[in-house]
């Protein structure tokens, strides 16, 4: 009985050692878990740099575009008023006939009521 007592106390204090992780194994873990939030942190860090460097660029190719247009419009514009300047000038309206005098008078004298 004493044999079999003893080689469970053994057994007992072996079991209780081999539980927890020891110091070491402890502090690997621990180093583990830093380098892991450390590697996740300069992730997050990196796709923060690249999406303001995407937003700034983009506000440039904006901005670039709206330029470019403003300056097509102005460029369109001033052809425009050279293409009307060199046109023939507007004809003459024909003199109205007496009826349409009439009517245009009779018109003006009741402010267009009948």
């Amino acid at each position: 009985m004493k044999k079999i007592l003893t080689l469970g106390v053994i057994a007992c204090s072996l079991s209780m050692i081999s539980c927890g992780p020891s110091a070491e194994e402890q502090a690997k873990e621990a180093a583990r878990i830093k380098d892991s939030v450390d590697a996740y942190t300069k992730n997050i860090e990196d796709s923060t740099a690249m999406f303001s460097k995407m937003v700034e660029d983009s506000l440039a190719g904006y901005n670039k575009m709206m330029a470019d247009s403003m300056a097509m419009k102005a460029q369109m514009d001033s052809m425009a008023a050279l293409v009307k300047g060199s046109t023939k000038p507007a004809p003459k309206p024909k003199p109205k006939t007496i009826p349409e005098k009439i009517k245009e008078e009779t018109k003006k004298a009741t402010q267009g009521r009948g």
